[in-house]
């Protein structure tokens, strides 16, 4: 046995079963301390994988086999390298990198069709053996198979994907979906890679890579390879799309386009300029992910990002009836949010705890913590005494409330009992310490919290406290309620208009219904899959959401 990878918890052998002379390879799981979850991730590994061994290009896997304290997945070992290992030592000819790109883009298609996402298809994740022509696509460990899913905004260091390759819905920073087109656009990356030798963003990682992914464009291939055909050149930045809704919609559609730039390569040696995507067509029904008629309230609450990650605190306030879209225009703020290295964290008011103070504050921050937990030890030391010396002896104030805060500041002594007035008061003193170690120039932080109308006593007391505190700078806190349900003699109401009072800096979008040409808008948009009529017009009159219910 011979091992041919390792990296984290993984090692990659080849070997020879005994039973029947067969090569294999084993991916093994491997470390001290493994966790449940790991062991999970290989179980499912193997199931997807095998629910798609009718599929010629998918590697085909012989077994889950229990080893030790470990577990290892047994597959086919067609005696090839990964395409990051081919293109590491030589540049592909156009004929080679046509004939590969079709394959792949066959197989993804096929992949897709069993409602499987691979969601890291990169060229170390495409094995190749030149002498057989045999073509595989490996390691389905972080795969999906839901039609789509949301990725959550994450630290960095959370994306499972290579982020070279990642999809910018991938990094949770886009406020859109993970379906089957993320995959295509991995590809495009795979394929700019293959024809200009570098890949799109070069000498950029962490946050910066993400940046780059959601906002920049990369340089054409062509003006990278001056030989590459325009047409091939065009089809990679399609692929390449900011937006899902502009790339190809299907592996059937990309096929087609390369299929045609082969033929045509074959038979005249050239390759020559065609309108892209004539035969592509998403194989679902997909809802465009695009917010239609709100990019006035997107720009309101963008700009509203800038000014607080330049100064002091901002309260946006965004009110609307149930399923108006008030939880996705929020989304919006995490593109310039990203630009920033700015954190996003969310809480949500609830009407069966409204007994829980502090509820929507509590499950913000605890994902705030667990952000930090991802960071590395150097970042996490730096967060632990920046917060430390902010909270000083009074620690135990806020980890009474978020005790996950614990795991970052560790366990704190107790302080002196207070009651009523004196206890609250200095909880908000506590917050505002907290605020202001964890707000920064360099790290802007936007809070948003939803469900206002249910919100305790001590939450809406926090709120006002935070806000006109003249110490905390670089925060924009988002507010989102019911306006039908928030009447002048609301306890929110009332906060709110405590708040005005001082100096805040407090704005207000309303969402109101979507109009008439908004809907004809997205009709037009996927005509050819729905066709809707008066009555879905009148059931979205006073909610988005009745456009699709």
């Amino acid at each position: 046995m011979g091992e041919i990878y390792g990296a984290g918890k993984t090692r990659i052998c080849r070997a020879v079963n005994v039973a029947d002379g067969r090569p294999v390879i084993l991916k093994i799981l491997s470390g001290e301390h493994l966790q449940p979850d790991s062991f999970a991730q290989y179980q499912r590994e193997y199931e997807v994988t095998n629910t798609l061994r009718e599929i010629p290009g998918v590697i085909k896997v012989y077994g889950l086999e229990n080893i030790q304290d470990s577990v290892m997945i047994v597959e086919e070992d067609i005696g090839g390298q990964s395409l990051a290992t081919v293109l590491e030592s030589e540049k592909l000819g156009l004929l080679d990198i046509l004939k590969l790109a079709i394959r792949i883009t066959h197989i993804l298609g096929q992949i897709h069709q069993h409602r499987v996402i691979h969601k890291d298809c990169n060229p170390a994740n495409i094995v190749w053996n030149r002498d057989t022509d045999d073509l595989r696509i490996i390691d389905f460990g972080i795969s999906s198979q839901l039609s789509q899913e949301r990725q959550e905004f994450q630290s960095v260091k959370q994306l499972e994907a290579n982020l070279a390759y990642a999809s910018p819905e991938q990094t949770g920073r886009v406020n859109r979906k993970v379906d089957s087109r993320s995959d295509l656009y991995s590809l495009g990356v795979t394929l700019y890679q293959m024809t200009t030798g570098v890949l799109p963003f070069v000498a950029r990682e962490g946050i910066e890579l993400v940046h780059a992914h959601i906002a920049r464009m990369p340089v054409p291939p062509h003006e990278i390879t001056p030989e590459l055909p325009l047409v091939l050149s065009q089809i990679i930045m399609r692929l390449m799309a900011k937006m899902a809704d502009d790339r190809y919609q299907s592996a059937w559609g990309l096929e087609h386009d390369l299929r045609r730039c082969l033929n045509q390569l074959e038979g005249t040696g050239t390759i020559a300029a065609f309108p892209l995507a004539e035969n592509d067509a998403s194989t679902k029904f997909r809802i465009p992910q695009k917010l239609y008629g709100r990019e006035g309230e997107i720009a309101t609450i963008v700009a509203a990002f800038d000014r607080a990650a330049a100064g002091p605190p901002e309260l946006l306030l965004v009110s609307g009836s149930s399923g108006t879209g008030k939880s996705a225009l929020v989304h919006e703020v995490h593109r310039p949010l990203t630009e920033r290295r700015g954190s996003f964290i969310a809480g949500k008011f609830d009407q069966y705890q409204r007994d829980v103070p502090f509820y929507a504050w509590k499950l913000a921050f605890e994902e705030f913590c667990n952000l930090l937990l991802k960071e590395d030890e150097a970042s996490l030391a730096r967060w632990r005494q920046r917060i430390s010396a902010a909270l000083g002896s009074i620690g135990k104030v806020i980890t009474d409330v978020i005790p996950s805060i614990e795991l970052i500041i560790g366990t704190q002594p107790d302080v002196p009992a207070l009651a009523g007035e004196q206890a609250l008061n200095r909880l908000n003193y506590a917050f505002g310490k907290f605020f202001e170690a964890i707000c920064l120039e360099d790290y802007p932080l936007v809070v948003f919290l939803d469900d206002w109308q249910w919100a305790d006593a001590g939450s809406l007391s926090l709120l006002k406290s935070v806000m006109s505190n003249k110490g905390i700078h670089f925060l924009l806190l988002i507010g989102a309620y019911r306006d039908n349900e928030v009447h002048p003699a609301h306890p929110f109401a009332i906060a709110l208009d405590d708040i005005r009072k001082g100096e805040a800096v407090v704005n207000t979008i309303e969402l109101s219904p979507l109009r008439p040409e908004d809907v004809h808008c997205l009709e037009r948009v996927d005509i050819h899959l729905v066709q809707m009529n008066a009555l879905t017009r009148q059931r979205m009159d006073r909610n988005a959401l009745g456009v699709w219910s």
